[in-house]
């Protein structure tokens, strides 16, 4: 089950936290910022918002490059709808 992999991954999720963390980027579904030294379970709290979904692109679950920074109440509102559906390529295929 892919949503399981994100869940029972400890070491590999934490790796993609602290990548995404480290960042330190505004919330990519509002906008506004993330204040990141709430804890959870603080809706303003810092989250990882994958940007193609884990359901669509489960090779991409730890992929740090389709995963940003997203308020906990913003990722959980956004629900399974992918941020992005593909990646723009620089010229039509």
């Amino acid at each position: 089950n892919v949503a399981d992999a994100w869940v029972t991954n400890g070491a590999a999720r934490a790796r993609v936290t602290r990548v995404v963390r480290a960042r330190g980027r505004p919330c990519c579904i509002c906008g506004d910022t993330i204040d990141y030294a709430l804890q959870w379970p603080n809706p303003r709290s810092f989250s990882v918002q994958h940007l193609i979904s884990r359901n669509a692109r489960p090779d991409l679950i730890f992929d740090v490059l389709n995963c940003d920074a997203a308020h906990l109440d913003c990722n959980q509102s956004q629900g399974k709808e992918p941020i992005i559906t593909e990646r723009a390529t620089s010229r039509r295929w």
